[in-house]
């Protein structure tokens, strides 16, 4: 008689733990998931160390300088000098790179025709992004946004797919191409 008390507490107990690990299960899906989403999963802004930006028929190549700031890679300015301008460069290299590592892609546009492209703006791109970090090279062609203006087209250099992404990133580029001389 002693052990049937104990019956309902073996019960709770086993379905406690069920519980829990079906809740581990889930969420580690969803992180994987979420991670899928990712324009650049594991991208972090610390690790990039050179950014080229295309606007139109003007690139500007920029380096990250020992000090950790962001530079052109031929400005012969020398280094102490900290002006209202290095500064908002940096700012808006870091708002790019920033904005790059949360970006989702919200679809996916499969094998688009070369009148799709042009519709996009991405032939020829409006703009290219191309950012080292680490051992890893991402470069990306930039187009126009959306038919609602929320969404961005991008595909990566050369890539058949069509991306879909946040327009903050098209505006963070624009303000980095503002910034730039």
């Amino acid at each position: 008689m002693s052990r049937l008390p104990l019956l309902p507490l073996l019960l709770a107990a086993l379905v406690a733990l069920v519980f829990w690990q079906w809740r581990e299960t889930r969420s580690s899906m969803l992180s994987d998931s979420a991670n899928a989403k990712t324009l650049w999963p594991g991208l972090s802004p610390s690790q990039s160390r050179r950014v080229s930006l295309s606007h139109g028929a003007r690139t500007w190549q920029l380096e990250r300088s020992s000090r950790g700031s962001w530079e052109l890679s031929a400005s012969k300015k020398p280094h102490d000098e900290q002006s209202a301008s290095v500064q908002g460069l940096h700012e808006a290299v870091e708002e790019v790179l920033t904005t790059l590592a949360w970006a989702e892609v919200q679809r996916r546009l499969r094998s688009p025709g070369p009148s799709d492209l042009r519709r996009f703006g991405l032939s020829p791109p409006q703009l290219q992004l191309r950012v080292w970090a680490g051992s890893k090279d991402l470069r990306l062609d930039i187009g126009r946004s959306d038919a609602e203006g929320s969404g961005l087209y991008l595909r990566f250099a050369d890539a058949p797919e069509v991306l879909v992404t946040q327009v903050e990133l098209r505006r963070a580029c624009e303000r980095l191409s503002r910034a730039l001389p």
